[in-house]
């Protein structure tokens, strides 16, 4: 199974793809950049991006057994 979901804004486009198979979580984020001040921005939120994912895949997968 796969999800993609999307989002542009002014500077960038983004698309996040999860991907579920043989009982294995894959979530990637991709993401574009149409102006150079969105790669300063995405770089500062990348941490953040990173942490929040990490908790809901945890949390998810703690709710399943």
């Amino acid at each position: 199974m796969e999800l993609v979901m999307g989002a542009s804004s002014w500077g960038m486009d983004t698309q996040n793809i999860v991907t579920v198979s043989h009982g294995r979580v894959m979530w990637v984020t991709v993401v574009r950049y149409r102006k150079p001040l969105a790669r300063l921005l995405w770089a500062s939120a990348t941490p953040v991006h990173h942490l929040s994912i990490t908790r809901l895949l945890t949390r998810a997968a703690r709710s399943l057994t």
